[in-house]
């Protein structure tokens, strides 16, 4: 089928915006990449995961569904195998009413994490911070929390605007994906579980490039202040995901009026980007 032109504009802004796109042309796809998919199945995040993969085309994506808290552990041996790089998820699971998978899920958990495998978490759509997926279904600091953010080329062009829905916490919300993008049969694809593999698949072309890495580089080395004030913000973390060009987070097509009066050092010119937080 044909894609409709307005899809294909906004689409193609995320990749600029992303820096997606300058990476490929420097031939990162997620080429040699493994990225596991964890989910419930229904076809709303099967559409986000198949939208996200434009971002690394390249890269090996496997999948597996669960539905209990036996399934993930399950999951966390699946992943061990496979030796996967990165892993995704998106739903809300309660390991505390299950004391004795808990102390063996968060062993396997620790184990991946101790592997720098890179696991990246949907923050949930409550909109508030008394309920989030990764406070129940994660129980390591270290996996990436993300919450939402909509970003189009009209409008308010190249503005990110946190979701009101995006869940929140703080210290625990790590960074914020793009949500807002379109399936090629028009669907709209929204809320964190967009989001968050938006994150995943950008990921797997920097670990293409430079290998398996911890959560911690990758956040100070991906991420883009957008908060209302300087720093970690508990509504949008470490700011928004974005790939780093040449060392620095170019952003050219963001809009000036992303960036606060509180902001004003780090802004110094379109044509130049933005320095490292």
């Amino acid at each position: 089928m044909t894609i409709p032109k307005w899809i294909e504009q906004n689409n193609e802004f995320i990749l600029k915006v992303s820096g997606a796109k300058r990476w490929h042309k420097k031939g990162f796809t997620g080429k040699g990449v493994k990225l596991l998919v964890v989910e419930l199945g229904d076809d709303k995040h099967k559409a986000m995961v198949n939208s996200c993969k434009v971002l690394a085309p390249d890269t090996k994506v496997l999948q597996y569904q669960v539905t209990n808290s036996f399934d993930y552990e399950r999951m966390l041996d699946y992943a061990i195998k496979e030796k996967v790089d990165i892993i995704n998820t998106s739903f809300k699971m309660d390991f505390y009413e299950v004391t004795k998978s808990y102390k063996r899920v968060k062993q396997k958990l620790q184990q991946l994490i101790d592997a720098n495998v890179l696991i990246f978490n949907s923050m949930g759509n409550y909109g508030d911070e008394s309920t989030m997926i990764g406070e129940n279904a994660f129980l390591n600091d270290d996996v990436i929390n993300v919450g939402a953010v909509s970003i189009t080329a009209s409008g308010k062009k190249g503005v990110p605007i946190r979701q009101s829905y995006s869940s929140y916490k703080d210290k625990k919300l790590d960074c914020m994906g793009i949500t807002g993008y379109y399936t090629k049969e028009g669907g709209y694809i929204t809320g964190t579980s967009g989001a968050s593999p938006y994150c995943a698949f950008l990921a797997a072309l920097y670990v293409q490039k430079y290998g398996r890495v911890s959560p911690d580089l990758l956040l100070d080395k991906c991420t883009l202040d957008i908060g209302d004030k300087e720093g970690y913000d508990k509504k949008t973390g470490h700011g928004l995901f974005v790939l780093p060009i040449e060392g620095k987070l170019h952003v050219p097509m963001l809009s000036k009026a992303m960036i606060g009066v509180h902001r004003k050092y780090t802004w110094y010119s379109f044509k130049k980007g933005y320095k490292l937080r």
